[in-house]
This record gives structure tokens, C-alpha cells and sequence, in this order.
């Protein structure tokens, strides 16, 4: 199993741009170096987009596809079901761009910050399966890489909007999602499994944003079944 960070995770500071494009090719170039027949990827939340893209753009190296908590459809449409999240995205974007300082000290503080745990176990996880700790070994990983990484990604999310290549995938994809999930809606997941022509779905109904967290055994059950089908 090889776990792929993307560009910039370690670095204090981005110092070039990025976007869904450019971490798929390097997620393809990934592929293509280790080259095994029997290759699946495993996506979770933004990593959808990567993975999507990274499969569109390769050479049919990939066997299989699993996508979890996340959707083609860019973000600013259904973030928490509500016509709100465009302009408060927006909003927080340009924020973070004139007030960089402060951007980065409230986000290295993630992980410190008990406000911001209890916010993502709540909307992120179901907190009856997941425990705290969990989300505040999350946040201190997602600390560690500069809030440029989200901010960018989030706007070439919405450029690059692959829900309508999705029918060019000749490849198995398995959707993973939550039925209480707020940050990509069972909705937008049921949305991509009709444009895909090989899709196997599994929406679990005590779980949120992160299924694997809240069902582990479940989840990597289905995964295997799903790998050696």
C-alpha cells in the first residue's frame, strides 16, 4: 500500500500554485513508476477529485476506484445542502489572502484549538463512533501542511467540475458515503453514481464525512470485498 501526500505538506510555505491537474499528474506519475496489474485507488473527501482526474488522465493502470465522502460536483454546491456555502467560501478565501498572518496562526492552532475539534467530531464524524482524539490527530496532520493547499484545491475543485466526464471512466468505482454526512451529501454521491457506468454503492446510515472512522471494520470489509471481486 503507498499512502501519497500532496505537494507542500511538510513545507511552511507554498511557494508555487496547485491544483487538482497538477497533483493528478502526480499521482499518475505515481502509478505508472510502481506499475502493478492489480492497482486500486482509495480516495477520501478532496482526494475524489485527485483520484478522478489522476484515472481520466492515465493509461488505463488503474483496476478499480474506491471513492469516499467525496463528489465530482464542485463543492460550492452542496457544502452543508445549503445556497450559503458559495458566498461564506468566498468570503473565507479572501479573507485568508489579506490577512495571511492570522490565517496561518489560526490554522497551525487546529489541533489546540477546542472550538475547532468539537466542530469537525461534530460535522465531520458521528462522535458516538469516533472519538476525539481521532479528530485531534486529524487536525495536527492537517496543521502541518500551509492553508494555501486547501484554499487552492477548493478553487480548482470548482474549475475543474469532472462530473460530466464521468461517464468516459470503463473502470469498477465503489462509492463510500454517510448518511449524515454534511460536507459532501449523500445527495452529490447518488448524483455521480448515475453518470458512472461500472458503480457499486454503499451509503451507511450512523455515518458522516469520514465512514472509516466511524465504521472501520465495515468499511475495510467492503473494501476487500470489493478489491478481490
Amino acid at each position: 500500500m503507498v499512502f501519497y501526500h500532496y505537494r507542500g505538506h511538510l513545507e511552511k510555505e507554498l511557494e508555487y500554485p496547485l491544483s487538482i491537474d497538477m497533483l493528478a499528474r502526480d499521482c499518475r506519475d505515481i502509478v505508472n513508476h510502481i506499475f502493478h496489474p492489480q492497482t486500486f485507488m482509495i480516495c477520501h473527501s478532496m482526494g475524489v477529485n485527485v483520484g478522478l482526474k489522476a484515472t481520466l488522465i492515465g493509461e488505463k493502470k488503474i483496476k478499480g476506484l474506491i471513492l469516499i465522502s467525496g463528489s465530482a460536483l464542485p463543492p460550492h454546491d452542496f457544502l452543508f445542502k445549503s445556497n450559503y456555502a458559495r458566498p461564506m467560501l468566498k468570503y473565507l478565501q479572501k479573507a485568508s489572502k489579506h490577512v495571511p498572518l492570522i490565517n496561518l496562526a489560526v490554522w497551525k492552532s487546529l489541533p489546540y484549538n477546542p472550538i475547532a475539534c468539537y466542530l469537525v467530531h461534530q460535522l465531520g464524524t458521528n462522535p458516538s463512533k469516533t472519538p476525539l482524539p481521532t479528530i485531534m490527530h486529524y487536525l495536527k496532520e492537517m496543521s502541518q501542511m500551509p492553508p494555501q493547499i486547501f484554499w487552492e484545491l477548493l478553487h480548482s475543485m470548482k474549475e475543474e467540475n469532472l462530473y460530466y466526464q464521468l461517464p468516459q471512466l470503463n473502470l469498477p468505482v465503489m462509492l463510500i458515503g454517510g448518511a449524515l454526512d454534511l460536507l459532501c451529501p449523500m445527495e452529490s454521491q447518488k448524483s455521480m453514481q448515475r453518470k458512472l457506468n461500472d458503480c457499486e454503492a454503499h451509503y451507511l446510515e450512523d455515518a458522516s464525512h469520514v465512514p472509516q472512522a466511524d465504521f472501520p471494520e465495515l468499511v475495510a470489509g467492503l473494501i476487500m470485498s470489493f478489491v478481490n471481486r
